[in-house]
């Protein structure tokens, strides 16, 4: 199931001081992949063709994967520019790969620091 494509991701302009387009926050998916779904899928050869549809709607700041508890797994931090677009985002894990996913805002080095400094400085 390959993605729309996304008319609010546009290239850099938007880019506010940590990176993520203006609005945008940075997300952190984590994905763990039935085998034997993920199986058929590379069989299929679809596989390359659904990864480069996920990680080209996505344009993730990094992506990585891995085994976890015997699957294939995967962890992609990327810019969400609205809720609504959850739906589609994750829909292909679900479907094509049979995956559990997770997905949660996260911070960089930088966020972090920024956040403890307007913790310290709220006390």
């Amino acid at each position: 199931m390959p993605l729309p494509p996304d008319p609010e991701r546009q290239g850099d302009d938007g880019d506010d001081a940590n990176g993520c387009g203006a609005g945008a926050m940075r997300m952190m998916l984590r994905a763990v992949m039935d085998t034997a779904k993920t199986n058929e899928t590379i069989r299929t050869g679809r596989a390359q063709e659904l990864w480069a549809s996920i990680l080209g709607h996505l344009k993730p700041e990094a992506a990585y994967f891995s085994p976890h508890d015997g699957c294939r797994a995967c962890v992609i931090v990327f810019d969400m520019q609205d809720s609504t677009t959850l739906p589609v985002l994750v829909e292909p894990f679900f479907q094509e790969f049979g995956a559990r996913v997770e997905i949660a805002p996260c911070m960089d080095r930088d966020d972090l620091m920024k956040g403890l400094a307007q913790v310290a400085g709220g006390h």
